[in-house]
């Protein structure tokens, strides 16, 4: 499906190397927008080097845990496109098996990648589209206006329910939720969408580590399943990384002008609750 609210309009994809983010971004691309590609590895994937030009733009050996690299980084994203439409906070870590006692190390290692990462990437956003509003504050009389920029964020099912030796996964997920929500009530007022996607079950390089995590197979038996990526899958198949894209991209395009501070679980009919 063609979106042409989108063509022309500027993107940021945070992991947009891989995975969810890749795909995000070969949808935005044929949909004739213009994508700021953000990752930490220092070199684009063979397809997206095919793709670099005026309207693709990769900036490698980014870490978005880091204030200081953020604030470089939309500068160098603004040098280049005078307005950015959208943000899409894909990038996230799961490191496989420690257990059940996950170390302090790798429980904040999480938290900075997964929630701190999302922070920056987005209050760096709010704060040009902030410093363009009148008066820098909410409108005083009359509608707020609509579609200045559409905020998504890449959840997962561990937004809404717990898994056996993610705790410090879910956590992050459970805060990227609580996150888009007091975004989507703060900055309406300025004609700003957030929406969270939840994705179930998707066959992306870091689903894979998890489903080859033989510690963590183990907790699934004790939870009465021998294999956890089997019981997440109703459908008999894991999602591919374009069908979860397909969300992301309806909620940054016009069509979803009226959602807001909503999840959207594309998980094939997995129980969230």
């Amino acid at each position: 499906m063609s979106y042409p609210s989108l063509a022309r309009k500027v993107f940021i994809v945070t992991g947009g190397a891989s995975g969810i983010g890749l795909a995000t971004v070969r949808k935005l691309i044929a949909n004739q927008a213009v994508v700021h590609i953000v990752d930490r590895v220092a070199t684009p994937p063979e397809e997206v080097k095919g793709l670099t030009n005026e309207h693709v733009h990769f900036h490698g050996g980014i870490d978005i845990s880091s204030r200081q690299q953020v604030t470089e980084l939309y500068d160098q994203i603004t040098s280049l496109s005078k307005q950015v439409d959208g943000l899409v906070n894909s990038a996230g870590i799961c490191p496989t098996g420690n257990g059940y006692f996950e170390p302090d190390d790798v429980f904040q290692k999480i938290l900075t990648v997964n929630v701190v990462g999302a922070w920056n990437m987005t209050t760096a956003l709010l704060k040009m589209i902030h410093e363009e509003t009148p008066n820098h504050g909410p409108p005083t009389a009359g509608p707020p206006p609509e579609g200045r920029a559409s905020i998504v964020n890449i959840g997962s099912s561990a937004s809404l329910t717990p898994f056996p030796m993610l705790t410090g996964y879910i956590a992050s997920k459970h805060a990227l939720l609580g996150l888009t929500r007091s975004w989507a009530l703060d900055w309406i007022h300025v004609g700003v969408r957030t929406n969270l996607v939840a994705p179930g079950g998707t066959d992306t390089p870091m689903a894979r580590a998890q489903w080859i995590d033989s510690a963590r197979q183990g907790a699934g038996t004790k939870l009465g399943g021998s294999d956890i990526p089997n019981r997440q899958k109703p459908m008999g198949r894991s999602a591919t990384a374009e069908e979860q894209a397909d969300s992301v991209i309806f909620l940054l395009s016009d069509n979803s002008s009226y959602i807001n501070g909503q999840v959207i679980p594309v998980n094939g009919g997995y129980p969230n609750h």
